[in-house]
């Protein structure tokens, strides 16, 4: 225990820290006003709870095991992660700015894209560093977009289900899908009102492309773990790789 409290005191700075706790609390905030207000609402406690527990994540790569690629994870990455949540489920759906401002949730969709390719590029310099084995800037990025699409699929799959069970056991069905035609505009016009749900899916899922090919582009034009100030130490690897090769003559 000991050693976990010194890993994470030296990981991240205090200020890092406080920040973290600030919206912490407003997601308590928000958390105790729908249990009290809104009982029935599960898709929202479900949201918020998930989201909550989410900002913890930082705290849980510490505590595993020492040879992880979790432990190489800069704190940083932690702060990106919260703001994500607390726009999505603090602002978007306990706010309600979902509802209230039509293109919030696609401005969402897009930076969000965008975002996940950073994460995915750092967790792919993390494994670069965890196992001293050398990879291009091109493996790198393949990693980051392989990673986006595996979330982005996670997040629409967990809509689905908040939509299918709680339609299951309560008297008032999820909507995140919006298959309730309810007046809900879409950035891809559906068609048909029986493809509501689909459209919103599939606009999530291009509008997020979208965006990670944008945050694509960015990285690649300042890979900033491969040059500049904040680039990872990677001869190394090269170093080790060569050392192989004499090794097998």
């Amino acid at each position: 225990m000991k050693e976990y409290i010194r890993r994470l005191k030296n990981g991240c700075t205090k200020g890092q820290l406080v920040l973290w706790w600030v919206y912490r609390l407003l997601m308590i905030y928000a958390l105790i006003v729908t249990v009290l207000k809104n009982p029935s609402d599960i898709v929202l406690t479900a949201q918020l709870t998930s989201g909550f527990i989410g900002m913890f994540l930082w705290e849980m790569c510490m505590a595993t095991r020492e040879n992880s690629f979790t432990r190489f994870i800069p704190s940083f990455l932690q702060t990106g992660f919260i703001i994500c949540i607390f726009v999505a489920a603090f602002l978007g759906e306990f706010i309600g700015l979902y509802n209230s401002i039509p293109w919030f949730g696609y401005a969402t969709q897009f930076i969000f894209g965008a975002v996940s390719i950073y994460f995915g590029y750092e967790i792919a310099c993390a494994f670069i560093k965890r196992d001293r084995y050398y990879a291009t800037k091109a493996m790198a990025f393949y990693v980051a977009f392989g990673l986006f699409f595996m979330w982005i699929n996670l997040a629409e799959l967990s809509e689905f289900f908040l939509d299918q069970i709680v339609g299951l056991i309560t008297d008032i069905p999820g909507n995140n899908q919006e298959w309730i035609n309810s007046g809900a505009e879409l950035l891809i016009p559906a068609i048909d009102n029986g493809r509501f749900a689909i459209m919103d899916t599939m606009t999530d899922i291009v509008v997020s492309t979208v965006g990670a090919f944008t945050g694509l582009l960015i990285i690649n034009i300042f890979p900033y773990r491969h040059r500049g100030k904040y680039k990872y130490d990677f001869e190394f690897e090269k170093a080790d790789s060569n050392k192989e090769k004499e090794l097998k003559k």
